[in-house]
């Protein structure tokens, strides 16, 4: 009985056993296969034996796909090899094998399982170099496992004196975040290039105007040392102000859950476009919102974590984001200060209890003088209920010092700083010093 599947001519795959040398590779085969990995093909077949035929053109006798595990086997002193004769067309054959190989490229490992499988093979005494994953690969597997639990445990108090960033982290950065190293981590090769600003002309420098006229974007190693520093395993998240979705699709990158929310069309837009960049639809982890940070659309204490590159005061004098009456970075100080400890106050409410929100804000210059915006952001903080968790300082080179070097009151600081700010939704008794009153006057000396 033939093979209902369209193009075959055998009725059961691989029960075809041809001679070996009936069969050529492709000429035009755009797979090459290297020595190491015909080594490997041949160590397979060797241990494990065909466990797959080879795909061979019915007419021209062309090998559409296996072409290295029938040089392996030729190298092996083989005489037969089992196939799959199709009829196709040059065209349909070239598509099949360049999708055969692509599929076979996009497939990612699922941690868990893997770890699992390679652990039961170790202790059965199964030589797991005859899979493939030789000592070094194993290694490499079990730390990639690990890193999602390299997280800060919030519910070990036991450690006060000689707690520090090495022991907690896995890498000893003390307070400071380096800027450097933002393209080796877990998300970057996905990131997209951001949308031209219309509302920024840029350097008019030859090659500089591309970069120049394109908003800005948090450093993705930030994201990542957010994730790896402060998120628990199963954390729910939610992003805040999400803008270009960077920290979302760090978390949905390293396999949490969570939704983000904007007020900006074109963040909505964009935040669709960079999610679904995401390999293997991780991106579908995270759920999208349209609405005010003032007035957040979740229930109290749905979310275990929050994050929140936060609108700052003046900054829309650098970097206007959006054009609605609603953008805080448009507002006056005293509106602006209310409209954050709003946004702050509704953080607080949908995050659980003993849970931390991570925010980041920058100081600013105004006349040239130095405005530490960040000391009023702590303020806020305390006010809106919170209490400081921790506090990390961001190297940072901002635009302002690239785009407008001769305006002083539109730039921050030349040595600038981000200022990660960790607020942590008390669980319990406060552990937050009250303020010292304020001193009594000094009695004035008589005589």
């Amino acid at each position: 009985m033939k093979a209902k599947t369209k193009g075959f001519i055998q009725s059961e795959l691989g029960s075809l056993i041809i001679p070996i040398g009936s069969v050529k590779p492709d000429p035009r085969n755009a797979r090459l296969h290297s020595q190491p990995n015909l080594d490997a093909l041949k160590h397979s077949l060797e241990a494990y034996g065909q466990r797959k035929p080879i795909v061979v053109n019915a007419e021209t006798g062309v090998i559409e796909a296996g072409s290295g595990l029938w040089q392996a086997a030729r190298e092996l002193g083989w005489t037969e090899i089992a196939a799959v004769k199709v009829q196709d067309s040059p065209e349909s054959a070239q598509g099949y094998a360049l999708m055969d190989n692509q599929s076979a490229l996009l497939a990612e490992w699922g941690l868990p399982v893997l770890k699992d499988i390679l652990q039961e093979l170790d202790a059965g005494a199964f030589d797991i170099g005859l899979t493939g994953f030789d000592e070094k690969a194993f290694e490499v597997v079990m730390a990639q496992f690990f890193e999602t639990a390299n997280y800060r445990d919030l519910s070990d108090t036991s450690r006060v004196v000689g707690d520090s960033a090495e022991d907690n982290y896995g890498y000893d950065g003390g307070s400071v975040w380096s800027r450097i190293g933002d393209n080796n981590t877990k998300a970057a090769p996905y990131y997209l290039t951001l949308p031209l600003n219309p509302d920024h002309q840029g350097d008019k420098t030859a090659g500089k105007e591309s970069i120049m006229q394109r908003y800005s974007r948090s450093p993705f190693l930030e994201m990542e040392n957010v994730v790896r520093s402060y998120m628990r395993p199963g954390d729910k998240f939610l992003e805040v102000c999400a803008g270009w979705w960077t920290f979302s699709t760090m978390a949905a990158a390293w396999g949490y859950e969570g939704a983000g929310i904007d007020i900006w069309d074109i963040s909505l837009a964009f935040g669709k476009k960079q999610l679904g960049a995401l390999p293997g639809g991780a991106g579908k982890r995270v759920k999208q919102y349209q609405g005010d940070a003032r007035d957040l659309p979740f229930q109290e204490g749905e979310f275990d974590f929050i994050y929140s590159n936060t609108p700052w005061y003046n900054w829309g004098n650098l970097e206007r984001y959006g054009k609605s009456p609603d953008d805080l970075t448009t507002m006056p100080w005293e509106a602006w200060k209310v409209a954050t400890l709003q946004m702050l106050q509704e953080m607080l409410r949908v995050v659980k209890s003993g849970g931390l929100v991570v925010t980041v804000i920058a100081d600013y210059r105004k006349g040239g003088l130095l405005v530490p915006l960040h000391t009023d952001w702590l303020a806020l903080g305390r006010e809106a209920g919170f209490e400081l968790w921790d506090f990390v300082i961001q190297p940072l080179q901002t635009q302002g010092f690239i785009l407008w070097r001769r305006a002083w009151d539109k730039k921050r600081t030349i040595k600038a700083h981000e200022y990660v700010v960790v607020f942590k939704k008390p669980d319990g008794e406060s552990s937050v010093l009250p303020l010292l009153p304020e001193p009594e006057p000094p009695e004035e000396l008589s005589g």
